[in-house]
């Protein structure tokens, strides 16, 4: 099947990434997104990741977890509760050669995982959840070695 064929047979697209020179939200409300919110914070995290490991929290489609695994980073996780946005992960990870791995998991399960990464990523979840202070303190014990990022 063809990427772009892919791309549309995978449903709605949050994430607008660049598969093969072919858009996945090219529509998006937001413009170019999350490239645009990207770009405002890139420079405050590590360039080299080398031999660090990522976590990323509520991932959708990858584009963080992409990034930062072409920032060297040795082992990059995204973790989202919808099926939908981690197809879409999978087929774009699939499609862009990355070595990154997705998991169906709630912030509220990451003891679950029973590892600490260097670098979580916390971005556009805090809002949705009923228990938002819980879910910072099951990060902070479980999951988080130094640098979390919210």
């Amino acid at each position: 099947m063809e990427i772009t064929e892919r791309i549309k047979s995978l449903g709605e697209w949050f994430q607008n990434l660049n598969l093969q020179g072919v858009p996945t939200a090219p529509e998006h409300p937001l413009g170019d997104y999350p490239r645009v919110k990207w770009e405002r914070f890139r420079h405050a995290l590590p360039q080299d990741l080398a031999g660090k490991s990522v976590l990323e929290i509520g991932c959708n489609a990858g584009f963080y977890c992409f990034e930062l695994k072409r920032r060297g980073a040795a082992r990059v996780l995204g973790l989202d509760t919808d099926t939908t946005y981690l197809r879409q992960a999978e087929f774009a990870r699939q499609t862009l050669h990355l070595d990154v791995e997705f998991r169906q998991l709630s912030v509220y399960d990451v003891a679950e995982l029973r590892e600490q990464f260097d670098l979580v990523l916390f971005l556009g979840v805090l809002y949705h959840l009923r228990y938002p202070l819980l879910a910072l303190d099951l990060i902070r014990e479980h999951v988080a070695k130094d640098l979390v990022v919210i």
